[in-house]
């Protein structure tokens, strides 16, 4: 039962509601955006359809494992800020972050760019996220079969006209 000083946000159903308790030990209830989906993206575990997209080749246990590999034990890829790579694959995973102004959480795309040499690099970056996309139209998806691949590319970081830092990828070759 909740005690004197109950307050309810319904200002958005669809978040998840949550209980804290102030310092009259009432309880407040709260809504929160962490959640936010939260039964869609168990249900698409059970189903085995989780939003990840890997080009690293192979459907067997070894192949899986590089990829959980790469998507767990990367460098920050500030670390080979302008060091040219030779990219061969990559990951991509939508992660939650919260918007600098309005705290809103949104998804924005993780990448671990993987290189020939197996060595993995991970930034939380929509326009390192756009590069891809402008390369995988011109060259194709990475794989085995695909000869225009690995490509050589060098992060680097731009300024928006609003001022903000973003990375992204220049095609040395």
């Amino acid at each position: 039962m909740v005690s004197v000083g109950q307050t309810i946000n319904q200002n958005n159903r669809n978040h998840r509601k949550g209980y804290t308790m102030t310092e009259n030990t009432a309880v407040e209830v709260f809504e929160t955006t962490s959640t936010v989906g939260l039964m869609d993206e168990i249900q698409a575990l059970k189903n085995g359809k989780t939003p990840v997209l890997s080009t690293m080749d192979g459907d067997d246990r070894e192949s899986r494992i590089a990829t959980l590999q790469a998507m767990t034990d990367s460098t920050p890829l500030d670390d080979v800020m302008g060091k040219e790579l030779e990219l061969a694959h990559y990951v991509v995973q939508p992660v939650e972050m919260p918007d600098e102004k309005t705290g809103e959480l949104l998804q924005v795309p993780r990448i671990i760019l993987v290189t020939k040499d197996g060595k993995a690099y991970h930034a939380i970056s929509s326009g390192i996220f756009s590069a891809l996309k402008n390369i995988s139209s011109i060259l194709g998806m990475p794989s085995k079969d695909n000869k225009e691949w690995p490509v050589k590319v060098t992060p680097s970081t731009d300024k928006t006209r609003q001022g903000y830092r973003v990375f992204t990828l220049k095609v040395t070759g």
